[in-house]
């Protein structure tokens, strides 16, 4: 697997104010901090499941070298991704232990 450098401007394809865009990353970052410190992790816990990339969706992955389709659900407690399979059983997975197969 090969990455090519690339920059906003040309994702974008218009001109970026970087130290506008840090200062902006840099609030939320404290906001995030702040709830986390407030003890709010609940709210967060549910902005990062609702942003998982294929949530809800029937999808083909792969886990050591087998493929199955299933549905990501969410994730449990301690951060583990849940995968419900076809057959309705759920399967939880660490980092990088399921492909996502395009």
């Amino acid at each position: 697997l090969t990455y090519t450098a690339t920059s906003l401007t040309q994702i974008l394809q218009r001109e970026v104010d970087l130290t506008l865009l840090l200062g902006e990353i840099c609030e939320h970052l404290e906001k995030t901090y702040l709830k986390i410190k407030a003890g709010n992790v609940s709210a967060l816990i549910e902005t990062y499941v609702a942003n998982l990339y294929r949530l809800g969706t029937v999808a083909k992955y792969s886990h050591n070298c087998e493929v199955f389709e299933g549905e990501i659900v969410g994730v449990t407690a301690s951060g583990l991704l849940k995968i419900q399979t076809q057959n309705g059983k759920i399967m939880t997975f660490g980092f990088k232990e399921v492909s996502f197969l395009h």
